[in-house]
């Protein structure tokens, strides 16, 4: 939808508004949940909700789809600001244990018979998303909504603007007959002040424009820092550990050496007096054998 036509529903819708804010065009419908025929006949009649989409996807038997478009704002892990502009089939990234802010598509003007209700599709309650319980869209409300949405999982989950988003129910209110009727009657008018209509006004009001941000993902960030910490201060000590076993394994080292060292000396001066007996041995053998034969040779012979 265009620019030029947006507008033109938008006042179409203003001018339908300012008619009947005040007074029922359907006092025949009893104070209720709407149906989804009575939703259609007051949207169109009363503009609360444009742009509207009047088909079957959209509608249910007792609540209306609304979809996710427009600004979106969150903080990322290191606390900084990030604002996008959501259009249709753009997508947008919920990390996990993270806090959004993401703006619906229609903008509402609620007449002071009817209250609206919402609540996030079953699909993204599946998911683990949080949206609240049964927030209220008041009577006399004029602007646009923007929903904080809570991934409280440890999964990311993709979402695209111009997808449904969260079902709107319609409660008529059992008003004075004097209103119902358009005359003066005591009722409790909307306050201006909370007639906003850009989410960076409703961030502001609620905390002044500082981070919002889940507990979740400060709790996980302190704890990524403790590990490396941890990791360092691991990996210091088994270097450190390392360093004494070197030290005292230097010397044992040194010393097992030194005694091999000082074994094979021994056997070597061992095999090198071996060696000498051995040789003296056999020299005296000799000098015996000559002796022997000496002594053979020189006897006197016998007659």
């Amino acid at each position: 939808m265009n620019n030029l036509n947006y507008d033109a529903l938008d006042k179409e819708a203003h001018d339908k508004y300012e008619v009947t804010k005040l007074n029922d065009p359907y006092p025949e419908i009893q104070p209720a949940l709407l149906s989804a025929s009575d939703i259609v006949k007051y949207v169109t009649r009363t503009g609360m909700i444009v742009p509207f989409h009047n088909d079957k996807q959209q509608l249910k038997q007792a609540a209306y789809a609304v979809k996710m478009l427009g600004k979106c704002i969150f903080w990322d892990d290191d606390g900084k600001k990030q604002e996008l502009d959501i259009k249709e089939k753009d997508e947008f990234i919920l990390k996990r244990n993270s806090i959004a802010f993401v703006s619906l598509e229609p903008r509402f003007r609620i007449p002071y018979y009817m209250a609206l209700r919402f609540n996030l599709q079953i699909l993204h309650i599946h998911r683990g998303i949080l949206l609240g319980t049964g927030p209220l869209i008041d009577p006399g409300f004029d602007g646009k909504l923007a929903i904080p949405l809570h991934n409280l999982t440890m999964n990311d989950y993709t979402l695209r603007g111009g997808d449904d988003l969260i079902w709107i129910e319609f409660t008529k209110l059992n008003m004075d007959k004097e209103l119902l009727n358009g005359e003066n009657a005591n009722y409790v008018e909307f306050r201006p002040d909370k007639k906003i209509n850009d989410i960076n006004d409703y961030l502001h009001k609620a905390y002044h424009g500082h981070p919002i941000r889940s507990s979740l993902s400060e709790i996980k960030k302190v704890a990524d820092d403790a590990m490396k910490r941890t990791n360092i201060i691991t990996w210091t000590g088994v270097a450190t550990a390392l360093g004494l076993i070197i030290g005292f394994a230097v010397p044992g080292i040194q010393l097992v050496t030194d005694s091999n060292n000082y074994v094979k000396g021994a056997k070597e001066a061992y095999k090198q007096l071996t060696d000498k007996q051995e040789e003296k041995i056999k020299e005296l053998q000799k000098r015996l054998e000559v002796l022997e034969n000496s002594k053979k040779t020189t006897a006197p012979k016998v007659k």
